[in-house]
């Protein structure tokens, strides 16, 4: 088994990382020939895809030591008839509805399930680091006293339930992966990383309780700012033996606009005659379906994408617009059955949105960099890739492990070099 003290710089990120993906798949293998033996996944990640592919790949290469990182919280279709169920009843009661129906749990019932299902996925007996999955959401809307102690009362009973877990050969080690850590005696709806160390010191055993993780990038750093009087995450978590990941390395915000911090090869947005020419045309491939509702449905969706095409300005909304709403329309139209012309014509307006939105993206980067040299946070004469800037910098400033979703293999050979 892979030591906790002998983990790669750059951890494999595998959010939106799916089993379906070749690409993913030899993204993965890359990274880990060229030297990386960490990854982190989730139960929910592409609905346990992202797993299955860790799986996949580890299990045809057992002569690789990677430390494996999963998480449980998030509570997916496929969990729904467990919580339905008399085993899963109690686990339901303590379980909270997030905004856009998601839900979320973290009771025992539901991470021992979680933990089993993990297992069967990753084809492997003992998971190395297991995280509660932002447990935050725990918090009420009041935040008040009431809400603080049920939540540390909930973050207790997990712990016990990894204790037993590790106890059981399960897993290894746990931790906590969350958006909303503060090194002070934070209020709710924060999470106080001292209560977290208090509350796994009364377990057990010490030693278990050695992860965690959060978003940290050179945008956003708060984990590696202390508060007036208390040291910060960063610091406090290596004080106490804790491994820190930081993901969204890469993503961060600026002027309350997400900005890519990672330049890709230069793309020219599309012009405007090029892109009435494929909307022309994926209009026409569907035209045999007129007079039907699905068919109104989808022209209408055509008409509202092409009016607010320059707010496509991130690969993910792309994703989320043709992958989400547009495909599954245009599968319902067909029945099944799209013709050729049709996926094609779709294929390619898809293709054309990713530009768009990689164009956008570019843009702000630059802006980005251009603020950093400003700000005496880069160096003008320094060429790197600003992806590997990003990372670098995070490790300087004492961040353990930068988990990045290096979902193409040219991600990998960017950043080996920091492994």
């Amino acid at each position: 088994m892979r030591d906790i003290n002998r983990l790669s710089r750059i951890g494999f990120g595998c959010y939106r990382v799916s089993s379906r993906s070749p690409i993913h798949r030899a993204a993965l293998v890359s990274a880990l020939h060229h030297g990386c033996n960490l990854i982190d996944t989730a139960s929910n990640y592409s609905g346990g895809e992202s797993e299955e592919l860790v799986g996949d790949v580890l299990s045809t290469a057992p002569e690789i030591d990677a430390f494996v990182v999963t998480k449980a919280g998030y509570v997916i279709d496929a969990d729904m008839p467990f919580l339905d169920s008399p085993a899963g009843a109690e686990a339901l009661t303590e379980t909270v509805t997030l905004a856009g129906g998601t839900r979320h749990c973290i009771h025992p019932a539901f991470l021992k399930r979680q933990i089993g299902r993990s297992l069967q996925r990753l084809r492997r007996t003992t998971i190395d680091g297991f995280l509660l999955h932002n447990p935050e959401y725990y918090f009420d809307e009041n935040g008040g006293p009431e809400a603080e102690s049920a939540f540390y009362r909930r973050i207790g009973a997990a712990f016990a339930t990894l204790e037993a877990c590790c106890d059981a050969g399960v897993i290894r080690f746990y931790g906590v992966s969350s958006n909303a850590l503060s090194a002070g005696s934070a209020a709710a709806p924060s999470i106080s990383l001292p209560r977290l160390i208090e509350t796994a010191a009364q377990t057990r055993r010490k030693g278990r309780f050695r992860l965690l993780e959060f978003p940290c990038n050179m945008l956003e750093t708060e984990a590696l700012e202390p508060a007036p009087g208390f040291r910060s995450v960063v610091d406090l978590a290596a004080a106490h033996g804790l491994k820190t990941l930081a993901n969204r390395p890469l993503n961060a915000k600026l002027d309350g606009k997400a900005v890519r911090l990672a330049e890709g090869a230069v793309v020219d947005a599309i012009a405007p005659a090029k892109l009435d020419t494929a909307f022309i045309a994926v209009r026409q491939t569907i035209e045999e379906r007129s007079g039907t509702a699905a068919y109104r449905a989808i022209m209408d969706n055509l008409s509202a994408l092409q009016a607010g095409w320059s707010r496509i300005d991130q690969t993910d909304i792309a994703e989320a617009v043709f992958l989400g709403v547009f495909f599954p329309a245009l599968d319902t139209l067909f029945d099944g059955d799209i013709p050729p012309a049709a996926r094609q014509a779709s294929m390619h307006l898809y293709v054309l949105a990713t530009q768009q939105a990689r164009a956008s993206m570019q843009d702000a980067t630059a802006v980005a960099r251009s603020r950093f040299v400003q700000a005496g946070a880069i160096d003008a004469g320094d060429r790197r890739p600003l992806s590997v800037i990003a990372c670098d910098t995070l490790l300087r400033r004492g961040v353990g492990h930068v988990l990045v979703g290096m979902r193409r293999p040219d991600y990998v050979e960017g950043l080996k070099g920091l492994f």
